[in-house]
């Protein structure tokens, strides 16, 4: 990823993704990426680890960083970004579709247009397949998502789209079971689940 990443007084000590949340707010670049990590204190052993740590990835579209990072309205999102850290920049391609597929696969498949899965697919692989041969699960949250594996690409009803959906573009790989709705339409996770 390009940009910076601030890291705070800690120092890192694992990376593993366990949980991704990902939620919509637009169709242009990516604004911000919030990362939280296990962590120990610099000049300490690290244990190890009993279970995964949770890892989520909060997108924020339509915001430029500058936007997002500072802002006194949105005090929570800062606090957040205090105590683990960010990344100013992300965007690979415009427009969003591309970014998706390359958060999830380190790829952006030939910079496709924003298109739905019934026109064009990826064979993969993405992170997440790694997370599930380790026996790591992990969980996407879409804004709005109406039911599971929907492919509406209209934000409508609410704001999913399914072009921000980057797991229904893989021709492999988990799609109901880790892929809930966040919002109106769905629940949030429960406090302690993945």
């Amino acid at each position: 990823m390009n940009g910076s990443h601030r890291q705070g007084p800690r120092h890192f000590r694992s990376l593993s993704f366990a949980t991704l949340l990902a939620s919509r707010f637009g169709s242009a670049g990516v604004g911000l990426i919030l990362l939280a990590m296990l962590v120990s204190a610099p000049g300490h052993p690290a244990r190890a680890a009993t279970t995964a740590p949770h890892v989520m990835i909060v997108l924020m579209e339509n915001n430029s960083y500058e936007a997002i990072v500072g802002n006194s309205q949105l005090p929570y999102i800062n606090s957040l970004v205090n105590q683990y850290g960010s990344v100013s920049t992300t965007d690979l391609s415009h427009p969003s579709l591309p970014n998706y597929l390359g958060l999830t696969s380190g790829s952006i498949w030939n910079d496709p247009p924003d298109t739905t899965p019934q026109d064009k697919t990826y064979a993969g692989p993405q992170f997440t397949d790694e997370l599930a041969s380790a026996g790591i699960s992990w969980k996407a949250y879409m804004e709005d998502l109406p039911v599971p594996c929907d492919l509406t690409d209209s934000f409508s009803p609410g704001n999913y789209d399914v072009n921000h959906d980057p797991f229904m573009y893989y021709t492999a790989g988990p799609k109901t079971s880790s892929i809930r709705s966040w919002g109106r339409r769905g629940g949030r996770p429960a406090r302690g689940s993945s």
